[in-house]
């Protein structure tokens, strides 16, 4: 009984410290003046945490990352360079001192749990792992997921037998690029591709 309640602290833990960066990470974005959803807050997070795994991530400075200083994808660069201003990237940059990376890394895998479904017609954690309850994803076998929007099954999926190969297919180029990046940071078999 103690161990299910240290999970629950835990994961109750990791919530709160993920509303709290979702947060301030939406506010400091908004600063740039445009509009800034749920999706974008995916992008500009995982930008953020590939500036943490940088032995100086300070040092990248928002025309930088327009001229591809950091390892990101062309889509997440220019979807970057237009959604946020330089002055929010600075402000950004400073959410490192509170969170590191790893914690950026647990934001966004987390986030499958709660965000799709709070600002975003998304996949249900419950009804994620329930689909692998009954698929019963056994190692080498192949499964896809056609419309996977952000990559929350598969996400749940990999994570629950990494031994697989998963398929993700959308329509939506940001969301099978936010698919994708999950799928990086979950480092499992799981290709993502956009239709």
């Amino acid at each position: 009984m103690k161990s299910n309640f240290n999970e629950f602290e835990k994961s109750k833990f990791l919530q709160d410290l993920a509303d709290r960066f979702y947060g301030e990470v939406f506010s400091m974005a908004r600063i740039s003046g445009n509009n800034i959803d749920s999706n974008d807050i995916y992008i500009i997070s995982y930008v953020l945490y590939k500036a943490g795994t940088y032995e100086n991530p300070f040092s990248i400075s928002f025309n930088a990352i327009a001229e591809g200083a950091l390892d990101i994808s062309d889509f997440v660069r220019n979807e970057i360079v237009k959604t946020i201003s330089e002055k929010s990237w600075e402000l950004l940059l400073n959410l490192l001192k509170k969170y590191p990376s790893e914690i950026i890394r647990e934001f966004l895998l987390m986030s499958t749990e709660y965000y799709d479904t709070k600002f975003v017609n998304g996949t249900p954690k419950s009804i994620s792992e329930l689909g692998c309850r009954v698929l019963d994803i056994q190692p080498n076998e192949k499964v896809g997921n056609i419309c996977c929007g952000r990559g929350s099954f598969l996400v749940t999926a990999a994570m629950t037998q990494k031994d697989a190969n998963y398929f993700g297919y959308e329509i939506d180029e940001k969301l099978s690029t936010i698919a994708f990046i999950r799928a990086e940071l979950a480092e499992s078999n799981i290709e993502v591709n956009t239709c």
